[in-house]
Order: structure tokens, then C-alpha cells, then sequence
């Protein structure tokens, strides 16, 4: 049960996060993604946290192969992953189903802008 709770708490925070920036248009997601840009350069321009980094995602590889160990007979578990994996599968068909949004004005603006350039 705890188990679900966090899984289902991953997802809601991924969806109030998409409804958030949804909600209050591009300029958050473009902050969100400027910040993880900055963040992944201090990384790879830094050693120490280059090497806590690979040291994290070896500890996550090994956490996630002893609980796949651990779990396999677990049916409740198995069902639940296999249900959130149909459902990843069918939200990632209608994205990919879903018409493109029109371009937003900063998009217009730098197409003019390049279009005068030339």
C-alpha cells in the first residue's frame, strides 16, 4: 500500500505540475526548463558533483533491480505496474494524437525577426 501511495503521489505531482504550467502558460515551463539547464551545466562544469551524480543514479540502478527482485511475486504490485504502464502507453498515443497548439508569439516574433534578417 505504501508503495502505491508513492507511486500515486509521483503522478499527481507530475500532473498538478503540467496543470500548473498549463494553467499559467509557457513562461513556467520555460523557467522550469532554464533551471534544469542551469543545474546540468554546474554539474558537468563541476567534478564533485559530476561524481555524486553517477554515484546517485548507480545507487538508483541497484535499488531499482533489488525491489524488481523483491516484488516480482508480488501480484498486487504486478498488476498495478502493468495498469500504469497501459495507461503511460495510452496517454503517450493520444499526445502523440493530440493537434500541435498554435505558435505562440514568441515563436511568431523570432520567425519575423529572422525572416528581416535575411
Amino acid at each position: 500500500m505504501k508503495k502505491l501511495f508513492i507511486l500515486m503521489t509521483g503522478i499527481f505531482m507530475i500532473l498538478t505540475i503540467n496543470l500548473m504550467a498549463q494553467h499559467h502558460g509557457e513562461n513556467i515551463r520555460e523557467k522550469m526548463k532554464r533551471i534544469r539547464e542551469i543545474e546540468k551545466q554546474t554539474i558537468e562544469n563541476n567534478t564533485e558533483l559530476k561524481t555524486l551524480q553517477q554515484q546517485i543514479q548507480d545507487l538508483q540502478k541497484q535499488l531499482r533491480q533489488k525491489l524488481d527482485e523483491k516484488l516480482q511475486n508480488d501480484t498486487e504490485y504486478q498488476n498495478l505496474k502493468t495498469e500504469m504502464q497501459q495507461w503511460k502507453k495510452q496517454h503517450q498515443e493520444w499526445i502523440k494524437e493530440k493537434p500541435m497548439p498554435p505558435a505562440s508569439k514568441k515563436e511568431i516574433k523570432e520567425k519575423d525577426y529572422h525572416k528581416k534578417a535575411k
